[in-house]
Protein backbone atom coordinates (compact mmCIF):
# COMPACT_ATOMS: atom_id res chain seq x y z
CA UNK A 1 0.00 0.00 0.00
CA UNK A 2 2.99 2.42 1.16
CA UNK A 3 4.19 2.01 -2.34
CA UNK A 4 1.25 2.41 -4.53
CA UNK A 5 0.77 5.74 -2.50
CA UNK A 6 4.32 6.86 -3.12
CA UNK A 7 3.69 5.98 -6.71
CA UNK A 8 0.58 7.78 -7.15
CA UNK A 9 2.80 10.61 -5.71
CA UNK A 10 5.42 10.63 -7.87
CA UNK A 11 3.02 10.66 -11.04
CA UNK A 12 0.93 13.67 -9.42
CA UNK A 13 4.32 15.37 -8.85
CA UNK A 14 5.30 14.56 -12.85
CA UNK A 15 1.95 16.17 -13.98
CA UNK A 16 2.09 19.49 -11.89
CA UNK A 17 5.68 19.73 -13.81
CA UNK A 18 4.06 19.59 -16.75
CA UNK A 19 1.15 21.32 -16.36
CA UNK A 20 3.74 23.78 -15.48
CA UNK A 21 6.15 23.90 -18.37
CA UNK A 22 3.00 24.28 -20.66
CA UNK A 23 1.96 27.58 -18.82
CA UNK A 24 5.28 29.07 -19.03
CA UNK A 25 5.14 28.17 -22.80
CA UNK A 26 2.04 29.80 -23.58
CA UNK A 27 3.29 33.08 -21.23
CA UNK A 28 6.35 33.69 -22.69
CA UNK A 29 6.11 33.00 -26.31
CA UNK A 30 8.93 33.45 -28.74
CA UNK A 31 8.86 36.68 -30.42
CA UNK A 32 9.27 36.45 -34.33
CA UNK A 33 9.57 39.38 -36.99
CA UNK A 34 5.78 39.03 -37.92
CA UNK A 35 5.17 40.85 -34.15
CA UNK A 36 7.15 44.25 -35.02
CA UNK A 37 5.48 47.53 -36.56
CA UNK A 38 6.15 47.44 -39.56
CA UNK A 39 5.73 43.39 -40.43
CA UNK A 40 3.66 42.71 -43.12
CA UNK A 41 3.63 46.43 -45.13
CA UNK A 42 5.75 44.61 -47.56
CA UNK A 43 5.63 41.24 -47.74
CA UNK A 44 8.81 39.37 -49.23
CA UNK A 45 11.68 41.16 -50.48
CA UNK A 46 13.84 38.80 -53.13
CA UNK A 47 17.82 39.75 -53.44
CA UNK A 48 19.35 39.22 -56.68
CA UNK A 49 22.88 39.71 -57.23
CA UNK A 50 23.79 40.96 -60.66
CA UNK A 51 27.25 39.95 -61.45
CA UNK A 52 29.74 39.09 -59.17
CA UNK A 53 28.66 40.56 -55.47
CA UNK A 54 30.87 39.94 -52.41
CA UNK A 55 28.65 37.68 -49.99
CA UNK A 56 29.82 40.71 -47.23
CA UNK A 57 27.67 43.13 -49.12
CA UNK A 58 24.65 40.92 -49.27
CA UNK A 59 24.86 39.85 -45.66
CA UNK A 60 24.84 43.44 -44.88
CA UNK A 61 22.18 44.63 -47.34
CA UNK A 62 20.23 41.46 -45.94
CA UNK A 63 20.55 42.91 -42.42
CA UNK A 64 19.39 46.21 -43.02
CA UNK A 65 16.72 45.62 -44.62
CA UNK A 66 15.34 42.98 -41.89
CA UNK A 67 16.63 45.85 -39.10
CA UNK A 68 14.22 48.16 -41.16
CA UNK A 69 11.33 46.91 -42.08
CA UNK A 70 10.94 43.38 -40.53
CA UNK A 71 10.29 41.84 -43.84
CA UNK A 72 11.50 37.75 -45.05
CA UNK A 73 14.15 37.92 -47.45
CA UNK A 74 15.14 35.53 -49.81
CA UNK A 75 18.39 35.53 -51.55
CA UNK A 76 18.06 34.26 -55.03
CA UNK A 77 21.06 32.92 -57.61
CA UNK A 78 22.86 35.55 -59.30
CA UNK A 79 22.49 36.86 -62.60
CA UNK A 80 25.03 37.49 -65.06
CA UNK A 81 25.83 41.08 -66.41
CA UNK A 82 24.54 41.36 -70.14
CA UNK A 83 25.24 43.87 -72.71
CA UNK A 84 21.88 45.38 -73.32
CA UNK A 85 22.71 46.37 -69.41
CA UNK A 86 25.25 48.66 -70.64
CA UNK A 87 24.85 52.74 -70.73
CA UNK A 88 25.44 54.57 -73.74
CA UNK A 89 29.14 55.30 -73.03
CA UNK A 90 30.15 51.59 -72.68
CA UNK A 91 31.66 51.81 -69.72
CA UNK A 92 28.93 51.75 -66.90
CA UNK A 93 25.63 50.43 -66.59
CA UNK A 94 21.95 51.85 -66.99
CA UNK A 95 20.02 51.42 -64.25
CA UNK A 96 16.66 52.21 -66.00
CA UNK A 97 17.98 49.53 -68.07
CA UNK A 98 18.38 47.22 -65.23
CA UNK A 99 14.64 48.06 -63.94
CA UNK A 100 12.91 47.17 -66.97
CA UNK A 101 14.42 43.95 -67.49
CA UNK A 102 13.86 43.14 -63.93
CA UNK A 103 10.29 44.28 -62.94
CA UNK A 104 8.31 42.03 -61.37
CA UNK A 105 4.73 41.33 -59.79
CA UNK A 106 7.45 40.01 -57.00
CA UNK A 107 9.57 42.82 -54.46
CA UNK A 108 12.75 42.69 -55.88
CA UNK A 109 16.11 44.20 -55.30
CA UNK A 110 18.88 43.78 -57.47
CA UNK A 111 22.49 44.54 -55.83
CA UNK A 112 25.73 44.90 -58.11
CA UNK A 113 29.09 45.86 -57.34
CA UNK A 114 29.31 47.52 -61.02
CA UNK A 115 28.84 51.34 -61.33
CA UNK A 116 25.53 52.67 -62.32
CA UNK A 117 24.18 55.34 -64.09
CA UNK A 118 20.80 57.41 -64.75
CA UNK A 119 20.47 60.15 -67.14
CA UNK A 120 20.57 63.49 -65.89
CA UNK A 121 17.65 65.61 -66.07
CA UNK A 122 14.49 62.87 -65.70
CA UNK A 123 12.73 62.82 -62.84
CA UNK A 124 12.68 59.19 -61.09
CA UNK A 125 10.92 56.67 -63.19
CA UNK A 126 7.70 55.27 -62.90
CA UNK A 127 6.20 51.97 -63.79
CA UNK A 128 6.92 50.62 -67.36
CA UNK A 129 9.39 53.15 -67.50
CA UNK A 130 11.55 53.03 -70.82
CA UNK A 131 15.36 53.87 -70.97
CA UNK A 132 16.99 55.38 -72.22
CA UNK A 133 14.98 58.49 -72.80
CA UNK A 134 14.60 59.64 -76.33
CA UNK A 135 16.78 62.49 -76.56
CA UNK A 136 18.52 62.36 -73.28
CA UNK A 137 22.18 61.00 -73.25
CA UNK A 138 23.95 62.50 -70.29
CA UNK A 139 24.94 59.92 -68.02
CA UNK A 140 25.05 60.71 -64.58
CA UNK A 141 26.41 57.91 -61.70
CA UNK A 142 23.65 57.04 -58.93
CA UNK A 143 24.02 55.23 -55.79
CA UNK A 144 20.45 53.42 -56.50
CA UNK A 145 17.29 53.77 -58.39
CA UNK A 146 13.98 52.26 -57.90
CA UNK A 147 10.41 52.65 -59.34
CA UNK A 148 8.18 54.59 -57.67
CA UNK A 149 5.66 52.77 -57.26
CA UNK A 150 7.07 49.70 -58.43
CA UNK A 151 8.29 46.70 -57.13
CA UNK A 152 11.77 46.23 -58.25
CA UNK A 153 15.50 49.02 -57.12
CA UNK A 154 18.73 48.30 -58.01
CA UNK A 155 22.00 49.59 -55.64
CA UNK A 156 25.28 49.56 -56.42
CA UNK A 157 28.73 48.97 -54.07
CA UNK A 158 30.24 50.55 -56.86
CA UNK A 159 33.90 50.97 -54.74
CA UNK A 160 34.43 54.39 -56.39
CA UNK A 161 31.22 56.27 -55.76
CA UNK A 162 29.40 54.47 -52.65
CA UNK A 163 32.92 52.85 -50.88
CA UNK A 164 34.32 56.63 -51.39
CA UNK A 165 37.35 56.93 -47.80
CA UNK A 166 35.04 54.31 -46.08
CA UNK A 167 35.70 51.85 -43.51
CA UNK A 168 34.33 48.45 -43.38
CA UNK A 169 31.77 49.62 -40.80
CA UNK A 170 31.06 52.95 -43.04
CA UNK A 171 30.30 51.18 -46.00
CA UNK A 172 27.93 48.60 -44.52
CA UNK A 173 25.69 51.30 -43.31
CA UNK A 174 25.76 53.44 -46.52
CA UNK A 175 24.83 50.39 -48.34
CA UNK A 176 21.69 49.70 -45.94
CA UNK A 177 20.61 53.34 -45.95
CA UNK A 178 20.50 53.18 -49.79
CA UNK A 179 19.01 50.09 -50.27
CA UNK A 180 16.60 51.12 -47.44
CA UNK A 181 15.83 54.29 -49.18
CA UNK A 182 14.79 52.62 -52.60
CA UNK A 183 13.04 49.86 -51.10
CA UNK A 184 11.18 53.40 -50.34
CA UNK A 185 10.21 54.72 -53.52
CA UNK A 186 9.11 51.15 -54.48
CA UNK A 187 6.04 51.98 -51.73
CA UNK A 188 5.69 55.15 -53.35
CA UNK A 189 7.67 57.44 -51.32
CA UNK A 190 9.25 60.65 -53.71
CA UNK A 191 12.07 62.19 -51.81
CA UNK A 192 11.60 64.02 -48.82
CA UNK A 193 12.05 67.56 -48.15
CA UNK A 194 10.72 67.76 -44.66
CA UNK A 195 14.08 66.47 -42.89
CA UNK A 196 17.41 66.32 -44.12
CA UNK A 197 18.04 63.57 -42.04
CA UNK A 198 15.13 61.26 -43.29
CA UNK A 199 16.23 58.32 -45.32
CA UNK A 200 14.49 59.59 -48.35
CA UNK A 201 15.79 62.41 -48.46
CA UNK A 202 17.67 63.10 -51.74
CA UNK A 203 21.41 62.28 -52.03
CA UNK A 204 22.17 64.47 -55.23
CA UNK A 205 25.24 62.08 -55.71
CA UNK A 206 26.76 63.30 -52.69
CA UNK A 207 28.31 60.86 -50.27
CA UNK A 208 28.34 63.36 -47.55
CA UNK A 209 24.70 63.73 -47.68
CA UNK A 210 23.97 59.80 -47.22
CA UNK A 211 26.45 59.80 -44.24
CA UNK A 212 23.95 62.80 -42.64
CA UNK A 213 21.06 60.85 -42.82
CA UNK A 214 19.68 58.72 -39.93
CA UNK A 215 18.49 55.14 -40.06
CA UNK A 216 14.62 56.35 -39.93
CA UNK A 217 11.66 57.97 -41.83
CA UNK A 218 10.81 61.21 -40.59
CA UNK A 219 6.99 61.10 -39.49
CA UNK A 220 5.56 62.78 -42.54
CA UNK A 221 6.97 59.75 -44.99
CA UNK A 222 5.86 57.10 -42.18
CA UNK A 223 2.78 58.75 -42.65
CA UNK A 224 2.51 58.39 -46.61
CA UNK A 225 2.94 55.10 -46.68
CA UNK A 226 1.56 54.15 -43.63
CA UNK A 227 4.02 52.32 -40.91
Amino acid sequence: MKNKLITLFLVFVQLIYLLSCQQNKIKQPVKTMRDEKFAGKLGVIHIIPLGKVRKQLIEDVIDGLQSFYHQEIILENPVLLTEDLLAPSKTRYNANAILNKFNSTKNILIITEKDIITFKGIKLPEKNFNAPVKGVTKEWGIFGLGLRPGNVCVISAFAKRLGKNATTKVLRERLQKVAIHEIGHNKGLDHCTKNAKCLMHAADGKISQVDHEKMYFCDNCRKIIGI
